[in-house]
C-alpha cells in the first residue's frame, strides 16, 4: 500500500517523498546524504508538476543564484506554506541551507519534534573557486573605509611584486572596491538609479551608466 501511494517518487529514485495532506517532506530511511537544492527543491518541482499534486501549496522557495562576475551568488532555501522536513539528522548529512518561513526550524523528527542543526553552509559559496584565508580576511577588513587614491594611482604598479601571499596597499584597495562594486559589502550596498543612469557603492564610488545603440558603458566619475 505504501509503495502504491509513493510509487511516483520511488520510480524517479527520489530521496524524499511528499505528504501533501500533512505538508511534510519525508526523507527515506535509507538516505545518508541530502543535497537541499538537488534532492529537495528539484524534487519538489517535479512533484508539484504532476497534475494530482497541483491541489497542494508548493513547499519551497529560494533566494540567490544571481549572476556575478566569475560565477553566481550562493543559494538558500525556505520551506513555506506550513511544510516541514522530516529527517534523522543523526544519520543524514545535509548540504545546503534550509530555513522555514513558518517555524523556527525547517527540520523535524518523525514525531514532529523540532531539530536545530548545529551548522549551515555559507550563503556565498559559488562565486570563487578558492577560499580566502583568515589572514587575507583580516587584511581586507583592515583597509580604510574611505581610501584616498588618485586616478593614476589606481592604474600604476598592477604587477608590482609582493612578498609572500600578501598584496600591496593599492591592490588591497582595488580588491575592496571590486567587492563593493559587485554589491557584496552589506555596509555599502550597490545602489542603481535607473532614472538618473547612475550607480553608487558607498560615498566614494560613483558611476554613470549610458546606453547607446544597444551598448552600455559604465564609467567611474
Amino acid at each position: 500500500m505504501l509503495m502504491n501511494h509513493w510509487q511516483a517518487e520511488w520510480l524517479l529514485y527520489e530521496k524524499i517523498e511528499f505528504d501533501g495532506v500533512n505538508s511534510l517532506v519525508i526523507v527515506h530511511p535509507d538516505v545518508t546524504a541530502l543535497d537541499i537544492r538537488k534532492d529537495v527543491y528539484s524534487a519538489a518541482v517535479r512533484w508539484n508538476s504532476r497534475r494530482e499534486n497541483s491541489q497542494y501549496n508548493f513547499p519551497m522557495r529560494f533566494t540567490g543564484l544571481d549572476p556575478v562576475p566569475g560565477g553566481q551568488t550562493g543559494d538558500a532555501y525556505f520551506l513555506m506554506n506550513g511544510w516541514r522536513l522530516i529527517v534523522d539528522l543523526s544519520k543524514v548529512a545535509v548540504s545546503g541551507i534550509l530555513y522555514s518561513d513558518d517555524y523556527q526550524t525547517a527540520f523535524y523528527t518523525d514525531d514532529l519534534t523540532a531539530q536545530f542543526p548545529a551548522t549551515v553552509s555559507s550563503l556565498v559559496n559559488t562565486v570563487v573557486t578558492s577560499v580566502m584565508s583568515q589572514e587575507e580576511r583580516d587584511k581586507l577588513t583592515s583597509i580604510p573605509s574611505n581610501p584616498v587614491l588618485t586616478t593614476d594611482a589606481r592604474l600604476d604598479n598592477l604587477d608590482a611584486p609582493v612578498s609572500g601571499s600578501g598584496m600591496t596597499g593599492q591592490q588591497n584597495t582595488m580588491l575592496l572596491e571590486l567587492f563593493r562594486i559587485m554589491g557584496l559589502d552589506p555596509t555599502k550596498p550597490l545602489i542603481v538609479d535607473e532614472g538618473n543612469n547612475t550607480r553608487k557603492a558607498g560615498v566614494e564610488i560613483d558611476q554613470t551608466v549610458e546606453t547607446v545603440g544597444g551598448v552600455t558603458t559604465v564609467t567611474r566619475v
